[in-house]
């Protein structure tokens, strides 16, 4: 049974050293090879404009499996609450959802229940569930989120998003992380191999680089919404595209997490 059609990976980039001499190639994640992603930057570095790219064509992703049209479907854990997300509050859009269907969209207090809810479809798939929808959990600034939480249920997630990191594969499932350091100290030892996407922008400290590209050592300091792009073992230097159709993007990531 296939889990993820061929049209599965998302456009996320295009090749900076080609864009800079008209060339426009795309740079795609694919979730099917590398079911996890990690988006590393400071501040204003696009960061969560990247992000967002890359829930909406995740959103444009319906597909027919075993002959049965599906649509991927997304949770976001979002503890900051960060504005550029704010449209996913009921409060803060018209979208129509249907009485059956839910928004999977938890900010702050209820950040650590999205990845629960996650957790509940995983632990489902690994028991051997007939259900083979895509499923995507995205969650932003992961660190902050675990230094607001005792020690006992730090421990329990960081050892979960191991889990999810070894076994999404062959499950439908994917994790897609943003944050300003992929600092070691967050994970699960072990648990950052397993992120084979990764993405880094605008000025990375020599730290910073470091721990998300290890064993590459000519990381410069690029503009805002542009860095490099390790898939596998190849990297590229990237400039993310601009977003010109913003509202057709909310709805894509709204449709996304509502099922």
């Amino acid at each position: 049974m296939k889990i993820f059609e061929d049209g599965e990976r998302v456009h996320i980039a295009h090749h900076a050293d080609l864009a800079e001499r008209g060339v426009r190639k795309k740079i795609y994640y694919d979730p099917r090879t590398n079911p996890g992603l990690v988006i590393v930057g400071a501040s204003g570095s696009g960061k969560t404009y990247m992000a967002l790219l890359t829930l909406a064509r995740l959103g444009l992703g319906a597909r027919y499996i075993d002959g049965i049209r599906s649509r991927p479907r997304a949770i976001i854990s979002d503890f900051k609450g960060d504005k550029a997300f704010s449209f996913l509050k009921d409060e803060n859009n018209d979208y129509k959802r249907p009485e059956s269907m839910k928004t999977h969209y938890g900010f702050y207090q209820d950040a650590v229940s999205a990845i629960h809810q996650y957790d509940e479809i995983f632990r489902e798939r690994l028991a051997g569930s007939a259900d083979d929808v895509p499923v995507h959990l995205y969650v932003d600034e992961l660190p902050s989120l675990l230094s607001s939480l005792p020690k006992a249920e730090r421990s329990e997630i960081d050892a979960n998003i191991y889990q999810y990191l070894a076994m999404n594969r062959n499950l439908g499932l994917s994790l897609i992380l943003a944050c300003q350091r992929f600092d070691s100290a967050w994970f699960t030892p072990g648990a950052r191999e397993n992120i084979c996407s990764r993405a880094g922008l605008g000025t990375l400290s020599r730290d910073s680089a470091r721990m998300l590209f290890p064993d590459i050592d000519n990381i410069e300091p690029q503009g805002v919404g542009r860095g490099y792009y390790l898939a596998g073992e190849t990297l590229t230097r990237i400039v993310v595209p601009n977003i010109t159709k913003m509202e057709k993007l909310k709805l894509c990531i709204w449709k996304l997490i509502t099922w």
